[in-house]
């Protein structure tokens, strides 16, 4: 059996992935955003994917997230991101 991911990126991933759960976007609609297929999707968002995602991938996926929860909706249970909360422009895992 494969070791679960683990790591700051597999972590960045896991919180974005809650995020679109509560955000009630299906993967499916993502993956035609992204051009991507539902199981690589499914890579990204369950972390499987090792690398730092590009940007506009986030962005994306962010936007939809957004679209569906209205503007200036709360930030979504079981987030654990926070309004005010800043993000350095330099990650961590770089």
């Amino acid at each position: 059996m494969t070791a679960p991911p683990a790591g700051p990126v597999a972590d960045f991933w896991a919180e974005l992935h809650r995020l679109v759960r509560a955000c009630r976007v299906p993967q499916t609609e993502i993956a035609s955003v992204l051009d991507l297929s539902g199981a690589s999707v499914s890579e990204l968002l369950n972390g499987r994917r090792r690398r730092v995602p590009e940007w506009e991938v986030v962005r994306r996926i962010l936007a939809l997230c957004a679209k569906r929860r209205g503007p200036g909706a709360a930030v979504p249970p079981g987030s654990t991101a926070r309004p005010g909360r800043s993000m350095s422009t330099t990650p961590a895992w770089t």
